[in-house]
């Protein structure tokens, strides 16, 4: 289950997305959309929300036994896809 594990990140005018797929099935999503991180982030700074969204994921993983995630790259990499995927490195989770 592990070798098939996919992160994909969503980026919108308003919000990210943060999703770990396993074919075609969703397993974790973290999103700036969330009602329940909407209120969590409120105090932070918009430039920050990635770096929040990685910890909250990178917890997610962890707590559900996931080390190693394939990253789909969709999206450049710098900016706030850089933050995320640097951060979850930072976190111990692997990603190829």
């Amino acid at each position: 289950m592990n070798n098939s594990l996919r992160l994909c990140i969503k980026k919108t005018n308003r919000h990210l997305y943060v999703y770990v797929l396993n074919n075609a099935t969703q397993i974790i999503n973290v999103s700036t959309d969330c009602r329940m991180l909407r209120a969590a982030l409120t105090g932070i700074n918009h430039l920050n929300h990635p770096e929040a969204i990685s910890y909250i994921l990178a917890n997610l993983l962890h707590n559900t036994g996931v080390n190693t995630v394939s990253y789909v790259q969709k999206y450049p990499y710098h900016g706030k896809v850089a933050t995320i995927i640097s951060t979850l490195k930072k976190q111990g989770i692997v990603i190829k």
